[in-house]
């Protein structure tokens, strides 16, 4: 950690793992539902007798030289890095925040010699993430409330906390992915685009793909995930 090559490194090192000792076990392809990984921490949904996992997970403490494995399980809730899948009333997934009990209110106080730009994002940014995370309602307007309180007690003033949480959200999949070559004057084509979407989505109105701006991005390599 600490280098930015240590995380595609430990992506490839991992991938390799996987496709070399987990994807061809037979546990895992009898009762592994879904194996997620975001380097090196995997979230698993196990469909077998607890021995099964076990002894699966016995498997990958052993499997590999250098690597070692902690697991924790539960057949109700379960956390993965700031979220928690839990099973609902009617046996569902859903999720929620995951917040650590040894957590402290450690948002950037809006006193701070940081720009005000900056300052004035985070709370647009954080009630995002809310709303991306929390599935039930009920538990959405819960920590939209939590999140306020603990931006108020960082400072920050009522009225950009009352844009932040008004601003709409454009759903990814309703934006057309516009992907490039990075360029120092990248940002004046990302700008003009932005300015004259309005003509596209005039002209073509039946088309819901046109209503919100393109999704922009630059770069050597550019991968998109759908659901």
């Amino acid at each position: 950690m600490g280098s930015n090559a240590a995380p595609p490194y430990a992506n490839c090192y991992m991938a390799d793992y996987e496709e070399s000792a987990i994807y061809v076990n037979d546990l895992f392809q009898t009762h592994a539902l879904v194996w997620k990984r975001y380097i090196d921490d995997i979230f698993c949904i196990w469909d077998g007798p607890e021995e099964t996992l076990n002894t699966f997970f016995l498997f990958l403490k052993s499997s590999w030289p250098g690597l070692d494995f902690t697991m924790s399980y539960n057949q109700k809730e379960v956390n993965f890095l700031d979220t928690l899948v839990y099973k609902n009333d009617q046996g569902e997934l859903s999720t929620d925040l995951f917040i650590k009990p040894t957590d402290r209110n450690s948002l950037l106080h809006y006193h701070s010699f940081h720009p005000t730009r900056m300052k004035d994002s985070i709370p647009k940014s954080q009630f995002k993430r809310v709303h991306r995370i929390v599935s039930d309602k009920t538990r959405q307007t819960q920590r939209l409330d939590e999140m306020r309180s603990k931006f108020l007690e960082r400072g920050y003033p009522p009225q950009t906390l009352n844009t932040s949480e008004t601003i709409p959200r454009a759903r990814a999949k309703d934006r057309i992915p516009f992907v490039h070559d990075y360029h120092p004057l990248s940002y004046i084509l990302h700008r003009s685009i932005r300015r004259y979407w309005h003509i596209l989505g005039t002209a073509h109105p039946g088309l819901r793909n046109l209503k919100n701006p393109s999704f922009l991005a630059s770069g050597d390599h550019v991968t998109f995930e759908t659901n």
